[in-house]
């Protein structure tokens, strides 16, 4: 007899994961800054480079760090410490493509390796590409700002490597978050 399985809409989503590489990019943020950030250093103590973290423990990590650096757009300043070797084996898959298209199918392929949890999906236009990044569970309201913080590093990371891969400086027309725009867009 076949194990029975909740219908498609009735299934527990995966939780959302990312991979331990990723705290690289922190470490290499805290370290360019000088910025103790105890608590969070404490953390990414922990982190495995060919490890999983939950998607919650990353936004931590950027809570605290947020607590010592509070300046405005704190995600992208994070964001350009972003090298291939934080993104594992998706950095690899991605050293074979010749261009920005490419680079893009990669992702959208595999990007599971490093975002477990996030629906991405990409449409291609005449002039331009939009990728959509979407979690697959909604955050809690009480937690968006957090939330937003980690998404604005995680699009600005995304950016940071396929420029770091594609030596292509490229920059995005836009880019649209969770919840309310910032008060400075510095």
């Amino acid at each position: 007899m076949p194990t029975p399985r909740l219908p498609a809409n009735r299934r527990p989503l995966p939780e959302a994961t990312l991979s331990g590489a990723l705290g690289g990019v922190l470490i290499r943020f805290l370290d360019a800054r000088g910025l103790p950030a105890r608590a969070c250093r404490a953390r990414l103590a922990h982190w495995k480079p060919d490890g999983r973290i939950p998607a919650v423990e990353w936004a931590l990590c950027l809570h605290l760090i947020q607590a010592e650096d509070p300046r405005p757009a704190l995600g992208l300043e994070i964001a350009r410490h972003m090298q291939p070797e934080h993104a594992g084996l998706l950095a690899y898959l991605a050293l074979a493509c010749d261009d920005m298209g490419e680079l893009v199918t990669q992702l959208e392929r595999f990007h599971r390796l490093m975002w477990q949890g996030f629906a991405v999906q990409v449409q291609r236009g005449t002039d331009d590409v939009t990728l959509t990044w979407t979690p697959l569970q909604a955050p809690p309201p009480h937690t968006l700002e957090i939330a937003r913080l980690a998404f604005e590093t995680g699009i600005a990371g995304i950016v940071q490597l396929f420029r770091a891969l594609a030596g292509d400086a490229q920059s995005p027309r836009a880019v649209t978050l969770l919840g309310a725009p910032p008060r400075d867009l510095a």
